[in-house]
């Protein structure tokens, strides 16, 4: 019994593994945050940031809070490259009134942290619908990671503004699509201009790109988010170290009722 229970739990450790070695990239939607609001990098506020510090961004982020082209904008982490797609304009520093706030990125901490503007990126809207390119994040190695997606950065000033905020995103990969996440809430109950963060998983090798994009709302002629940031996503245990664990364990066990012979 115990050498057919090691050979099943053998068969299990090797199929894991082989699972494990082929897997593709994947994406996978985590929650779409709308009650941290401004204090994405206070850490006194509990969030689902994935490495457990309660803020948002500790690997890398790029945003615009601060006016364009600014050191303060972007930190690249270290297994990966943010980077703007083509062809989209900067709205921030000198626009404080047409947008929302949040915690000043290069202070963290309890709190409070003083706010900046949000700011964002936009570029034409199109037809109601429409999805355009924002962000894409390119690894170095293989990696996994929290993807945060910043979107309700737009006050409704003026008025109809506050549709310029994209309405939904998606995150594609190599293989993988997330799908086209809605960010409005119910009824719109979460376009409010107190800032929203889009959260999901994402898994690759070295060379996968990954592209957010934003979903146009035409109640507004343009369409916009207000960056991304990365936290090293800290994983479950998986099948195969489960497996690899009950194998030791039953080899162990084999051992013991031998040596008692």
């Amino acid at each position: 019994m115990a050498i057919r229970a090691r050979v099943f739990v053998g068969l299990v450790v090797f199929l894991a593994a082989s699972a494990q070695f082929a897997a593709a990239d994947s994406i996978t939607f985590v929650e779409v945050d709308e009650t941290t609001n401004d204090a994405w990098r206070t850490s006194s506020v509990a969030k689902n940031d994935g490495d457990g510090d309660n803020i948002y961004g500790t690997d890398g982020y790029l945003i615009a809070q601060y006016p364009n082209g600014d050191p303060l904008n972007l930190v690249q982490p270290s297994y990966a490259t943010i980077a703007l797609a083509p062809g989209l304009n900067y709205e921030g520093v000198g626009a404080e009134a047409h947008q929302a706030v949040f915690d000043d990125v290069a202070q963290t901490g309890p709190g409070p942290v003083p706010d900046l503007v949000a700011g964002d990126y936009w570029g034409g809207g199109g037809a109601d619908g429409d999805e355009g390119a924002f962000f894409t994040i390119t690894l170095n190695q293989s990696y996994s990671f929290r993807l945060t997606v910043i979107g309700d950065q737009t006050p409704d000033n003026p008025p109809g503004l506050l549709w310029e905020a994209s309405r939904g995103v998606r995150v594609t990969g190599p293989t993988s699509d997330s799908g086209l996440i809605d960010i409005r809430g119910p009824g719109d109950s979460w376009r409010d201009a107190d800032v929203d963060y889009v959260l999901f998983d994402i898994s690759g090798d070295a060379g996968d790109v990954f592209t957010v994009f934003g979903e146009n709302d035409s109640r507004w002629g343009d369409n916009a988010l207000g960056g991304v940031a990365l936290d090293t996503a800290i994983p479950e245990p998986s099948a195969f170290v489960l497996a690899a664990l009950a194998w030791a364990l039953l080899t162990g066990v084999g051992a013991r009722r031998r040596s008692r012979r």
